[in-house]
Order: C-alpha cells, then structure tokens, then sequence
C-alpha cells in the first residue's frame, strides 16, 4: 500500500497523533506511508480571508518524522507538504521547497482570492455550475503552469466535492481545453496525478473521465491518497485504486525519496 496523502495534528484540521498511522500501517505489512501536512499560504496571504488556517510548523514537522523514522525503520515514511495555491504564496513556497529536504510535495487549488476555499458555502454564491467550475479550474491550471517544483497535483476536481448543485459532478467533456492545458502539462513535467479517495459516492475526487483524458494523453504516472484525517481512513479505497489501474494499462503506483519518482509495480 502507498499512501501519500495523510494529515495528522501536525496539520490544523486533524487531531491525529502521526504515530497512530504507523502503528496501523505495520499491521498492514508493506507499506509506504506519506504525511502530506497543511501548508496553506493561499488562504493566510488573501486579504479578505477572516480565518486564516494554522500553518504546518516547519521545524517540528521534520522533527517528529526523524523520530518517527528511527523508531519504525520497518515502515517507509515519507515527508511531504500540501501547499495551497495562490499567485502570491509563490515565493514563498519556492523559498521553501529550496530550503527543506520534502520528499514531495502535492499542489492543491483550495481556494480563490475574495472567494475563500471551495469547502465553504460563500465560494458558490450567486454564481451557477460553470463560473464556479471554470474559476477553479483556470486557477489549476495557472498553479501546474507556475515555476514551483511541484510533484504531485491533488484532488483535481476538490470544487465539486462541496458544491451546492443539483448535478455536482465536474467531468472532461464540460471543460475540454482547460482540462487539456492541465493534464498535458502534467505529463510534460512528468508529475503525478493524484488519485484521491476522499469523496462520497464517486471513486474518485478527479472523475473517472478525467482519468481516462489522462491515460490517453499518454498520462502514467499517478499517486494514491486517501487524504486521511484519522487513522480510520488511512489506504481508503486503495485496492478499487490498483484495479482500476491495472484495467487502463497501468501497472506501477508511484513513491518518492526527495522528489525522485519510485515506480512501485501493482
């Protein structure tokens, strides 16, 4: 199992002490487990925002994972950050990228500027479906375009997860050219496009029909994570994950050790 998506209460939204995933992930036998703790920049530097998150404490981070790495040197623990995107934060996570030895790091669009994060009622707000969707989207593909040395993309699709609609689901016919400018530049760069478990009803944070715009670009490398909170949800959906992989021709998942790609075979 390679989960590279977990939160504990490193991050402001959980409450989840890091050592219960390990603890947890050794009964599991082989696994790769990745904290992805809360870095969200786009949402403290938006001047309209009243209630900025914490941000991930970066000495203590890293400190607890030494820790936890020599105490369980069975269990493979990966460091990485989710980083919010926004224009302004740029220099910022640039800065600290350059300065921190993460095995990866997950790009996120959270959240737009005077609109606060998709999670939140006041981002769909006199707006239907397709402005909605299409800011989301036009802010997705200004992050996979940025400067920033990014390896993962996360919950492509996060802004459906919460939308107030009738038909809530984003799917690739609706949006083609933006969805194309996303998913070529990520197989360009050679990144990974998450598979991100965290929805109810649906595989998939990303629609299945996204995925497979993906695959037939020539998309292969892809990321699981269950986006877990809690230990309860820790690998979530991974083994639906595989199969579904290895139906489209994919047959590796993806790890990191300092931001170089581990193919794992499935």
């Amino acid at each position: 199992m390679y989960d590279l998506h977990l939160h504990s209460d490193l991050s402001y939204d959980s409450k989840e002490n890091a050592e219960n995933y390990i603890k947890i992930a050794r009964k599991k036998g082989n696994v790769c487990i990745g904290f992805a703790e809360h870095y969200d920049l786009d949402r403290c530097l938006d001047p309209h925002e009243k209630e900025a998150p914490a941000l991930a404490d970066l000495k203590k981070y890293p400190e607890t994972i030494s820790l936890l790495r020599e105490k369980y040197a069975d269990v493979k623990i990966l460091k990485g950050l989710e980083l919010g995107w926004s224009r302004a934060a740029l220099p910022y996570y640039r800065k600290i990228i350059d300065e921190n030895d993460f095995d990866y790091a997950i790009l996120s669009v959270h959240a737009a500027d005077g609109r606060g994060d998709c999670y939140f009622p006041a981002y769909f707000e006199g707006r239907d479906r397709k402005e909605a969707y299409s800011e989301y989207l036009g802010l997705v593909a200004e992050s996979v375009t940025s400067e920033l040395d990014y390896q993962i993309v996360g919950h492509l699709g996060y802004v459906a997860r919460y939308a107030p609609y009738g038909n809530k689901r984003l799917v690739y016919d609706e949006f083609p050219y933006l969805f194309d400018i996303i998913l070529k530049e990520i197989i360009e760069r050679g990144k990974c496009l998450e598979l991100n478990t965290s929805c109810a009803g649906e595989k998939f944070v990303t629609d299945v029909s996204i995925i497979k715009r993906y695959i037939e670009l020539g998309g292969r490398y892809f990321s699981f994570g269950s986006d877990a909170h809690s230990v309860e949800k820790l690998g979530y959906g991974y083994d639906e994950a595989v199969c579904f992989l290895k139906e489209n021709g994919i047959n590796f998942i993806c790890g990191f050790e300092k931001k170089k790609i581990i193919e794992e075979k499935i």
